[in-house]
């Protein structure tokens, strides 16, 4: 202890330094504590930064208009894809078959490839019971996609025929709003459908009023209606926003087929994970040096008045 007399006033001023030795044993104790979890964030984060490097070579070998993110966005694309299609395959293919024949189609059609996808996929689920073949499959989805360019669907609008065509298709009965969005959005579907039944526009509503357009009557008149509606579709002319729709299609295949922007991308959704769960580290970081902080500046000085 030690004392200073200055102007009458007497400052006394203890240092308490077993107990700031305490106080740093703990924080050290700490700080090696959050070191080794330290060592497993940084190497996520190194491991991000390997990654990004990775899909901005990919991404300037393609062109130099493609950033990174439009890299990592076409390749989370073909991810959806394939997570749309593998619940879809057949005891005797393989999920890369399903892929390409739904590219294919995709290609041929001027469609969207997710969305094509969506459709097989669903329609796969909906005609398994009734032993559909992937042929069989695979002109169906053709089918409905020609349709829909040939009635002048946009995007939104084919979207939404395509769910609730397949909505219908898998509940059995195609009726209700499910009938109307063909009837409006897919128009040439539903003449398809009425004339390979042999009846007029205001019968076939009748049909699905009553409940008689089952998903095999549905299928079947859709597949007959095949080659009428390709060859309708074969007299119309790409559009421009078609053209970019197969070159994005080209692109999302390409990349989602790398395999280095694939290993790089799953490195990189570890890495987020890792970050998150470490979230709390720089927390306690901050915490630790303010204890340490305090304790030599704050905690270690009491002033006293005499």
């Amino acid at each position: 202890m030690t004392e200073q007399n200055g102007g009458g006033i007497l400052y006394q001023v203890e240092m308490d330094v077993a107990g700031l030795l305490v106080g740093q044993r703990k924080v050290n104790a700490r700080l090696e504590e959050m070191e080794g979890r330290f060592s497993t964030t940084g190497k996520a984060v190194g491991s991000t930064e390997k990654t990004f490097s990775s899909l901005s070579r990919v991404a300037v070998s393609l062109s130099a208009a493609l950033s990174v993110q439009q890299v990592a966005q076409y390749a989370n694309a073909w991810v959806d894809v394939n997570n749309k299609l593998v619940n879809a395959v057949r005891p005797t293919e393989q999920l890369a078959d399903v892929t390409q024949r739904v590219f294919d189609i995709s290609q041929e059609t001027r469609s969207g490839l997710e969305s094509t996808a969506a459709l097989y996929g669903r329609l796969e689920r909906a005609t398994r019971s009734a032993g559909t073949s992937a042929e069989a499959l695979a002109k169906l989805t053709t089918t409905i996609n020609k349709g829909l360019i040939v009635s002048g669907a946009t995007t939104q609008e084919a979207s939404s025929t395509m769910i609730q065509l397949s909505q219908a298709l898998a509940s059995g009965v195609l009726r209700g709003e499910e009938f109307n969005s063909i009837s409006e959005n897919g128009s040439r579907l539903a003449v398809a459908l009425a004339d390979s039944l042999g009846v007029t526009a205001g019968q076939l509503r009748a049909m699905a009023a009553e409940g008689k357009l089952t998903t095999d009557v549905v299928v079947k008149g859709l597949l007959s209606q095949g080659d009428v509606i390709a060859k309708e579709f074969g007299n119309t002319i790409q559009t421009m926003g078609q053209a970019f729709q197969i070159a994005g299609n080209n692109i999302t295949k390409f990349i989602g087929e790398s395999t280095s922007v694939q290993s790089g991308l799953k490195v990189f959704n570890d890495a987020v994970v890792s970050l998150s769960e470490n979230v709390d580290v720089a927390a306690g970081v901050v915490t630790a040096f303010a204890v340490v902080l305090g304790g030599r500046y704050v905690g270690s000085l009491a002033m006293a008045t005499q």
